[in-house]
């Protein structure tokens, strides 16, 4: 029992979000995506070169960006939303600027709340059968 409860704690730690801040390159600017919760298996693109590959996210920080258009693509590949997550967005850095762009992201669908409520239940009487 005291070793299942280890694997709980280990595995809820190791899915937790995170803030990423990249650096680019030796420019000013800067720019920082929020969702409005944390987003799971996110991928994020910069003038199509991928800065965030398959991360559990809950901001997206580019540094060191010089001027001009940058075309950013935030992006979740997981099925939980009720709708796919994608925002493209072209912004412009001059400057030095420091933007930042909040992300909607979508409610969660219904499997995803049948899910939340029947592991609980699935695992209690799993660990009854026992």
């Amino acid at each position: 029992m005291k070793n299942l409860f280890l694997l709980i704690i280990l595995i809820s730690f190791a899915s937790c979000a995170k803030n990423l801040t990249v650096s680019l390159g030796d420019g000013n600017g800067r720019i920082t995506m929020k969702p409005t919760k944390p987003t799971p298996k996110t991928y994020v693109t910069i003038n199509d070169k991928l800065i965030v590959d398959n991360k559990n996210v809950k901001s997206v920080t580019i540094t060191g960006l010089e001027d001009g258009d940058k075309k950013i693509v935030y992006k979740s590949e997981s099925s939980v939303y009720k709708n796919p997550l994608e925002v493209e967005k072209v912004m412009t850095v001059k400057n030095g600027s420091d933007k930042t762009e909040i992300i909607t992201v979508p409610p969660y669908s219904s499997a995803y709340w049948i899910f939340i409520f029947a592991s609980p239940a699935i695992s209690l009487i799993t660990l009854l059968a026992l």
